[in-house]
């Protein structure tokens, strides 16, 4: 069977007669890590001006750093990164009991969709919460199975993985500053739930 599903993650629904689930998703850039810095940064930046610290200032090629959020950055996609995709699923029988209402099925799908997220970033000491904003698009594949035990309740484990690309996260709160970045996402997510309109 093949049906069309909507689907947001963080607070995510899957429209349709025949499942509701909600993961939850964020972003979190750890603190103190060690990590490379490529380009370079001005003693000013932004417009009105936002002094840097004078370590951070120069030109850089996959340059040692750490990621100090009290002076140079604090990012996060904490109140949600929510990517609100369109979905397409497929269920292939693979075992039933007799003439009962017990079937095992393989779920495989797809989706695309826009990244929704509400970025609470600080850049140089200055930042904000900011509100919900379009900051990207992007891709994701699934498999999994469904055991329905009944007419109504069934079991689904899930694995699914994706691809979004973001060009547009807002950052100190200024119009003239924005980030960039792609990530890669995985995830495993169980349901135990009821099918809707009773069953296939």
């Amino acid at each position: 069977m093949n049906h069309l599903n909507i689907a947001i993650v963080n607070i995510r629904n899957e429209l349709g007669w025949q499942n509701t689930n909600e993961p939850y998703a964020k972003y979190v850039v750890d603190d103190f890590q060690n990590s490379h810095i490529t380009g370079n940064i001005s003693s000013q930046v932004s417009n009105p001006g936002i002094k840097v610290n004078p370590a951070y200032v120069g030109n850089f090629s996959n340059a040692p750093i750490v990621i100090n959020p009290t002076d140079f950055v604090d990012y996060e996609h904490t109140d949600g990164f929510n990517f609100a995709a369109v979905e397409l699923d497929h269920y292939a029988t693979l075992w039933r009991a007799g003439k009962t209402n017990m079937q095992l099925d393989w779920i495989n799908g797809v989706g695309i969709g826009v990244v929704v997220p509400r970025s609470d970033v600080r850049l140089f000491t200055v930042g904000q919460n900011n509100f919900w904003n379009l900051a990207g698009a992007g891709a994701s594949i699934k498999s999994g199975l469904r055991l329905n035990l009944t007419k109504l309740l069934f079991f689904e484990t899930t694995l699914k993985g994706g691809y979004t690309d973001l060009w547009d996260v807002h950052t100190t709160g200024r119009s003239v500053d924005k980030a960039s970045q792609f990530i890669w996402f995985g995830e495993w997510f169980w349901v135990l739930g009821f099918n809707f309109g009773g069953g296939k």
